[in-house]
């Protein structure tokens, strides 16, 4: 079974191994669903802005949707690490983030604001230069709301956090691996 990418021609602003790996977690499927009850609707690869019950989109509208939303979400990458990334690790952190949310800005949570990327530990780790603990701290973003006001590990999330974190870890080709 081969997976289904987005249309590669488009301009992406990640590597290749980072639409791999997004592709492979949220999958595309053209009509709205829920992942979970009283979570928003989402359509095309795991987009949820403009989404309704109703929601219909053809592949080509699925692709130019992601394709944006990562430009979107790999300039807010890139505004937020004060250490340079390389091409994997802004991949991996881009995926991340569009899987999390970039979380509020500024020095004061705002009321009703969420975390995000901008608010994790991995992001701190990053422009602290602690690359595995960075890598690490992305584990903490695997859990759910149980419905009983509590959080459950999500297995399908720890999944996808462990290869985000693999990936934001691997060597760019050519260059000099850090140390372990």
């Amino acid at each position: 079974m081969t997976m289904q990418l987005p249309d590669m021609r488009l301009p992406f602003p990640i590597n290749r191994a980072g639409v791999e790996l997004l592709s492979a977690k949220e999958g595309c499927r053209l009509r709205a669903y829920r992942n979970f009850p009283n979570e928003p609707w989402t359509c095309g690869w795991g987009e949820t802005d403009g989404v309704g019950p109703n929601t219909v989109w053809t592949q080509d509208y699925a692709d130019q949707r992601l394709c944006d939303s990562l430009k979107e979400y790999a300039g807010a990458v890139l505004e937020a690490c004060t250490v340079e990334l390389n091409e994997n690790e802004l991949a991996a952190f881009t995926v991340f983030a569009y899987n999390i949310g970039l979380g509020w800005k500024g020095k004061k949570k705002p009321a009703g604001a969420k975390d995000g990327f901008r608010n994790s530990s991995a992001l701190r780790h990053h422009n602290a230069g602690k690359r595995q603990e960075c890598a690490q701290a992305m584990l903490k973003w695997c859990k759910v709301e149980d419905g009983k006001g509590g959080l459950r590990v999500l297995e399908a999330l720890k999944s996808r956090r462990m290869d985000e974190g693999a990936l934001y870890l691997r060597p760019v080709p050519g260059a000099v691996a850090p140390a372990m």
